[in-house]
């Protein structure tokens, strides 16, 4: 932006585009983007990557479900989790998020004698892919071994066969209910499924195209997210 007392104006620079042109320097295009999307918060920006990937038809089944999520009208994740034999944890490929979930949360049912099937799937898996390298060392930092872990695409019989499935962002919810509509009511972010019982649309983002860290973070919060899943059933007895 210009500098104080130093006179500006929004001039273009190249064609198709604006940039501050002041007294012996010009800020560029990038400049610019990069200060306005500053000024933008990190959450509508998110809201607004999602809306642009969904079809028309996601859109809407996403936007119903905001909807529903502002007005606290989202069922309490609890009841369907509790009567669950069969959970799934599904995100995007099922190399990174979801299968360290399914294995967290199985590790977490067995320590508090809970029988329980544990599922992973991704909306977009290549069948068969193996669990992302950088996955397998961050599930290994948690004492946890998915190296033999190959993908699952998501499809009706695998939607069928859970009682609840435990998606880790929007694109995957709106995705899964926009697909196979009569799930809803056993598909909950797990990011939203507060200690109360809230519903919420609260997610885990794709740590893809990150670094060993980011996938780290991200295990870190669908650790959190497990733990709160066990505390519902099998409370105080971790």
């Amino acid at each position: 932006m210009p500098a104080r007392n130093e006179p500006a104006m929004l001039l273009p620079l190249r064609e198709g585009g604006l940039g501050w042109a002041m007294a012996g320097r010009r800020v560029s295009d990038t400049s610019l983007r990069t200060l306005l999307r500053g000024l933008v918060p990190a959450a509508v920006r998110r809201w607004r990557h999602v809306l642009v990937l969904l079809s028309p038809r996601e859109r809407r089944v996403l936007l119903r479900e905001a909807a529903a999520a502002r007005l606290g009208r989202l069922p309490d994740w609890r009841p369907a989790l509790r009567r669950a034999r069969t959970v799934s944890f599904v995100c995007h490929g099922n190399i990174i998020r979801s299968p360290f979930g399914a294995a967290a949360f199985n590790r977490e049912m067995r320590r508090r004698g809970h029988r329980i099937q544990v599922l992973s799937a991704g909306v977009a898996a290549r069948t068969g892919e193996p669990a992302d390298p950088r996955a397998v060392d961050s599930a290994e930092e948690h004492g946890l071994n998915i190296d033999a872990h190959h993908a699952t695409m998501l499809d009706a019989s695998h939607v069928q066969a859970a009682d609840v499935l435990v998606v880790m962002d929007r694109l995957n919810l709106a995705r899964i209910l926009t697909r196979f509509p009569d799930a809803r009511g056993r598909v909950f972010l797990l990011a939203g499924c507060r200690a109360d019982g809230r519903t919420t649309l609260d997610e885990i983002h794709d740590p893809v195209a990150g670094t060993l860290d980011d996938v780290r973070r991200s295990h870190a919060e669908v650790m959190e997210g497990v733990r709160r899943l066990a505390d519902a059933i099998a409370p105080g007895t971790a």
